[in-house]
């Protein structure tokens, strides 16, 4: 066995080991959710809320409790709207950030459109450090 291969045997013994810990901390972190939930919920209604990041007192011990608000838009609906509204107040409600799908841009290169020259000179490309992963058996 070479000194590689016997790297990537350790790490994907350790692996194993860590999906096991965490299979065992996802077990414990749902046991720890049902003892705190009542003192979440209490807390939601005192407070009157819906939603937020509590630190919650449960038999003694401090745990942080949450609940995450996420809010996503239909982009259709939204330029329907803002095709009705005058250009001004459209663009005092609404935040726009406009993109080029990668695929859209390739095809934009083969037909070596008019625009591309505008449209590579607004494009960022940044790559990411070097990292290995190994494929799972």
């Amino acid at each position: 066995m070479t000194h590689t291969e016997e790297l990537v045997a350790s790490r994907r013994a350790i692996e194993e080991k860590i999906k096991g810990l965490k299979s065992e901390i996802t077990e414990i972190d749902k046991a720890l959710e049902f003892v705190a939930w009542p003192i979440m919920e209490q807390r939601l209604l005192t407070d009157k809320k819906e939603h937020g990041e509590f630190k919650l007192d449960v038999d003694g011990v401090t745990i942080k409790g949450s609940i995450r608000k996420t809010i996503n838009w239909n982009s259709d609906k939204l330029k329907n709207i803002a095709a009705t509204l005058h250009p001004e107040d459209a663009a005092e409600i609404f935040d726009v950030k406009v993109t080029i799908p990668e695929k859209n841009y390739n095809i934009l290169l083969e037909c070596d459109h008019p625009a591309l020259g505008e449209i590579m000179m607004a494009r960022e490309v940044k790559l990411s450090p070097f990292s290995i992963k190994i494929e799972q058996q």
